[in-house]
């Protein structure tokens, strides 16, 4: 059967807060879960390390006369600073704002926040500190991000990660013995399996957008079907997309069976979204 997201109550430590509410969208049941972003920036910023953090947002501050610091255009690959850097200083701004002035919590603190939230569901993971590093690294940190939201949504299910070495994109889930490969729907190829053969090999498929224009039409929030694995595994699209809606900056996680393969059994499928927690 497919493992679609449960309610999560907050732990000590943890960023989630209760989430009971489902909603049905744009033709797709989402479960929607809440963050304390506070919480959850501030782990994020204790995995990172603020040493690592601060010599980033100088190279940030630097980076075309200063421009990238107040949110113009961004060419991580250039400037040499990871997203993840990012994140966390325009999520800063945005949370200090909220508690100075009483603005809206911003798009930017929420991605960040949803960060901080994977890396502490899966802060028992073996090799996690390996993917803390590539999040360090502007050219693996996109990937890396979008592996971690895989290997949550297992962990939050009790499930135990451990990731390949030396190799982003690529885990195993201990006990259902399911192999997982990542492949960015950018990239050419079809994507391969990784991990134990006598286990059940899985690819997820992903894109990502943002938009920091208000927009509430869910009918992207669905991802399309039509890539398949040339070696016959199960292949899951998702769509990870992070944007403004009605009621504030929303997560929008999806996941769906790609066409023509059969259903196999404990695989995650995405299907949530994320929002900043209820005051």
């Amino acid at each position: 059967m497919f493992i679609l997201p449960v309610p999560v109550q907050v732990n000590k430590g943890g960023a989630a807060v209760a989430a009971e509410v489902f909603c049905y969208i744009g033709g797709v049941v989402l479960v929607e879960r809440y963050l304390d972003l506070l919480r959850a920036v501030n782990y994020l910023e204790e995995v990172m390390g603020t040493a690592w953090l601060k010599e980033s947002l100088k190279s940030l501050k630097g980076y075309a006369g200063g421009g990238g610091s107040f949110g113009r255009g961004i060419d991580f690959s250039s400037c040499g600073v990871s997203e993840t850097a990012y994140y966390w200083y325009r999520a800063r701004e945005e949370l200090a704002l909220y508690f100075i002035g009483g603005q809206g919590s911003g798009l930017y603190a929420l991605q960040a926040a949803v960060l901080g939230d994977d890396l502490w569901a899966l802060r028992e993971s073996r090799g996690l500190l390996d993917r803390v590093e590539g999040l360090k690294q502007p050219a693996d940190a996109g990937h890396v991000v979008a592996e971690l939201v895989i290997a949550a949504g297992y962990a939050r299910h009790g499930r135990r990660v451990v990731f390949a070495a030396g190799r982003f994109g690529a885990f195993e889930v201990m006990g259902a013995k399911i192999n997982v490969s990542l492949v960015c729907d950018r990239c050419r190829g079809n994507g391969h399996s990784a991990g134990n053969p006598q286990g059940t090999a899985v690819i997820y498929r992903y894109q990502t957008k943002q938009s920091l224009k208000s927009k509430y039409d869910h009918d992207d929030a669905e991802p399309g079907g039509k890539n398949c694995a040339g070696n016959g595994a199960p292949v899951v699209q998702c769509s990870f997309i992070a944007r403004q809606g009605r009621r504030g900056p929303e997560m929008v996680r999806t996941g769906r069976l790609a066409e023509g393969h059969p259903l196999a059994a404990d695989i995650y499928v995405p299907n949530e979204i994320i929002m900043p927690g209820r005051e």
